[in-house]
């Protein structure tokens, strides 16, 4: 089963009633279903499966749009459709994609100061230390 590679076992994982899913509980996940010929919210849990089957739907439309995709480059053509999806980052504005991209660098590899760095001050703030030194050696 897929869902072992990629899913902790602890996990509550919400299905309709397709009797694959049915080995679940023994591979160790909790395991609710929905009967979708009754109803699409389980009365009795509320669990439903709306939210992953928009998702779905959404991200393999997402796909057809960039057209045909085989190999290794599938999982970058996901990876990408996924971030889109996730931020509702669209194609027109790279300004904006950019800067959630590096912004999620950032916090995921956040810069460290070195050691023993010396900050470098540029001419006007030292032009402004400069005076505020004066101006305090003539208070004194």
């Amino acid at each position: 089963m897929v869902i072992t590679k990629w899913v902790a076992k602890e996990s509550v994982v919400v299905t309709d009633e397709w009797n694959a899913y049915s080995r679940l509980p023994k591979e160790g996940f909790k395991h609710l279903t929905v009967n979708h010929s009754k109803n699409f919210v389980n009365p009795q849990t509320g669990m439903h499966t709306n939210s992953i089957e928009d998702y779905w739907s959404r991200l393999k439309r997402k796909m057809s749009e960039t057209g045909p995709h085989s190999g290794r480059a599938i999982w970058a053509h996901l990876d990408e459709a996924q971030n889109r999806l996730w931020y509702g980052l669209k194609c027109d504005n790279l300004s904006q994609a950019l800067g959630t991209f590096v912004s999620h660098i950032a916090n995921v590899y956040p810069l460290k100061p070195k050691e023993n760095a010396q900050v470098v001050k540029t001419t006007k703030e030292n032009k402004v230390k400069s005076m505020m030194d004066k101006v305090q050696a003539n208070i004194s």
